[in-house]
């Protein structure tokens, strides 16, 4: 909470004296226990590699013993995104290949799904087996979520012969 000291008193709510020149008194009136913004990103790190936090280490193993990092956001938000579906956005992950691979225990999870039609905001946590590896494929789903929302950037359809993730197909 921030309020004007008492005028010319040069006292604050305390009985200090007012050490701030400005005349303002600022004391904290919330303090916040939760985890932080960390959270989701860490716990969909640790759910999708089954890998555990090494705290001699400080590093984060997947279940193959590799380390892996990841770039997360959960306000990834373009007006070009407005009135992208969550059709939409499966079919951009599916053609562009952005999708978590269990296998190399890489790749990118979306949440926030359902702010993306009327806000044009999705959440993105990306993983990998390096810092430079994660913003890569960070930035490479935001450049792609850009060139798709983007007409003048948008590039042809790939061919049907594309080799999608198990178990996803092209209906025509």
């Amino acid at each position: 909470m921030v309020t004007p000291s008492k005028s010319g008193s040069g006292q604050s709510g305390s009985g200090q004296a007012d050490a701030n020149p400005s005349g303002w008194d600022v004391q904290a009136i919330e303090i916040n226990l939760r985890k932080g913004g960390t959270t989701h990103p860490f716990m969909t790190l640790k759910l999708l590699t089954n890998g555990a936090y090494d705290m001699q280490t400080g590093l984060f193993f997947g279940q193959q013993g590799l380390p892996k990092y990841y770039v997360a956001s959960d306000n990834l938000c373009e007006k070009a995104y407005r009135g992208l579906l969550p059709n939409d956005l499966m079919d951009i992950i599916a053609r562009h290949h952005l999708h978590f691979e269990a296998g190399s225990e890489m790749g990118t999870v979306f949440h926030l799904i359902g702010c993306l039609s009327e806000f044009g905001k999705v959440g993105v946590t990306s993983i990998a087996n390096s810092p430079d590896q994660a913003q890569c494929i960070f930035d490479r789903v935001i450049a792609i979520l850009n060139q798709e929302t983007n007409p003048h950037l948008a590039q042809p359809e790939h061919p049907i012969g594309l080799a999608l993730p198990i178990g996803w197909s092209i209906r025509r």
